[in-house]
């Protein structure tokens, strides 16, 4: 009798096992589906590329990206007033990340001041966020 005491011992043990391993398993395939579901940021990226009229590319422009207020009665600090210099490729690069918040409708149209040696040119860039947003300035 005692053998088979002993026995349905370990059948009750083994099944109390087998259901936390089962719950185990359920909770993190639960906690697993969850944690996917949740949507990383992609960052929000303007390049302004500096060219010549005829396509040559301009080394070290000093690029300054800033907003402009649409209502003329607000005063003080820009939001976005940010300065890059361009590379070799003839691109200014801007991180705009931290400026723009996840599912926020439009982001921004902002504007480009590009200047090397007292010679200057504008422009303008539509920046639509989580997505690298590219222009060409053209430079005299």
């Amino acid at each position: 009798m005692r053998v088979e005491c002993k026995n349905m011992n370990y059948k009750i043990e083994i099944k109390k096992y087998s259901i936390r391993l089962i719950l185990i398993s359920f909770i993190l395939i639960l906690f697993g589906s969850l944690f996917s579901c949740i949507k990383k940021e992609k960052p929000t990226i303007v390049l302004v590329n500096i060219r010549q009229s005829n396509g040559t590319i301009v080394e070290d422009v000093n690029v300054r990206l800033f907003g402009v207020p649409n209502n003329s009665t607000i005063q003080g600090n820009l939001a976005i007033d940010l300065n890059a210099t361009t590379n070799s490729d003839g691109v200014a690069s801007f991180n705009l990340s931290s400026f723009y918040n996840s599912g926020q409708t439009g982001f921004a149209i902002l504007n480009i001041y590009a200047e090397k040696q007292g010679i200057y040119s504008e422009g303008y860039i539509e920046v639509e966020g989580e997505k690298t947003n590219e222009t060409i300035v053209t430079f005299p």
